[in-house]
């Protein structure tokens, strides 16, 4: 009976013995001073850069972009004035044509001016009634020259082969030509006009006017004073004869590319010519193209 009595008392000691233990614990646990945070500044996140997948070489060969050289500045050219042709052929020639016209000494005659031009076609800016001029540009010269108080221009191609002027009054002439006196062209019954073959000069029948009424027109434009120049280097395309009873004289009347040109026999052997009145060419060129053109060969 002792002996389970004894047991329950040591049971109770223990029990006791080891709720003093873990409050003694507890109360040892509290005492303990804990240490007190302190804030850490956090670091800010630092950007990172993702690096591109390296490309292998042929891809980079297909998307690089190409290095372009940087443009060279073209020099600007300052464009090389053309040389004043004095002392050319140009202007010699020039010079020598106004001394010869105005019959004045040669020390008396200036240069005002000597300008490049291009020409719009051979007639150097100075055409002639009644020629044709081939259409291309021709460089040259406009010559201004001086006598006295008063200005005279010429024209030139840029070699001086050509000078000319385009004022009537300085073209250097040979006297005058009446072919109405000098011809002495009365009674005429009939004209007629031959083509002269550029080969042999064999005249050819192209056309006889009779009626007397065209035929007082085309003597009446002759009757006028023509001045004379030099004779062009070409061959006359026509023969125009005037038939008076038994006899004829005639005149030589245009060239290709000089469809004014008016010659006779005594004139063009003397290197001279005059320049068909408009009232002739006229006449003349309305009768030509009045008469009917031969047919054209028929098929076979």
């Amino acid at each position: 009976m002792r002996r389970p009595f004894l047991i329950v008392s040591l049971m109770a000691a223990a029990l006791i013995i080891a709720t003093a233990c873990a409050q003694k614990t507890e109360s040892t646990a509290a005492t303990i001073p804990t240490a007190t945070p302190v804030d850490t500044p956090t670091p800010l996140p630092t950007a990172t850069i993702a690096s591109a997948p390296t490309p292998s070489a042929p891809a980079l060969a297909a998307t690089a972009t190409p290095v372009r050289p940087t443009p060279t500045a073209t020099p600007t050219r300052t464009p090389t004035p053309s040389p004043t042709p004095e002392p050319s052929l140009a202007t010699a020639k020039a010079a020598a044509l106004l001394v010869s016209t105005l019959g004045a000494p040669a020390a008396s005659i200036t240069f005002e001016s000597i300008k490049p031009m291009q020409w719009p076609n051979t007639a150097i800016g100075c055409p002639e009634p009644g020629k044709a001029y081939a259409e291309v540009l021709v460089p040259g010269w406009m010559i201004i020259l001086r006598h006295d108080s008063k200005l005279y221009e010429y024209h030139a191609d840029r070699e001086g082969v050509s000078v000319v002027t385009c004022d009537p009054k300085l073209v250097r002439t040979y006297g005058t030509v009446n072919f109405a006196e000098k011809l002495q062209l009365s009674n005429v019954s009939k004209i007629e006009v031959l083509a002269l073959d550029r080969e042999d000069r064999t005249p050819a029948m192209a056309l006889t006017i009779d009626n007397p009424n065209d035929i007082a027109k085309i003597v009446s434009s002759l009757q006028v004073d023509l001045s004379l120049y030099e004779r062009k280097q070409c061959e006359a395309l026509l023969r125009v004869d005037f038939v008076m009873g038994g006899r004829v004289e005639s005149v030589l009347y245009a060239c290709q590319g000089e469809g004014s040109v008016l010659r006779d026999k005594e004139t063009a052997g003397q290197g001279r010519e005059a320049r068909a009145p408009t009232e002739f060419q006229k006449l003349i060129n309305t009768a030509l193209a009045s008469r009917p053109f031969p047919s054209p060969p028929a098929d076979k």
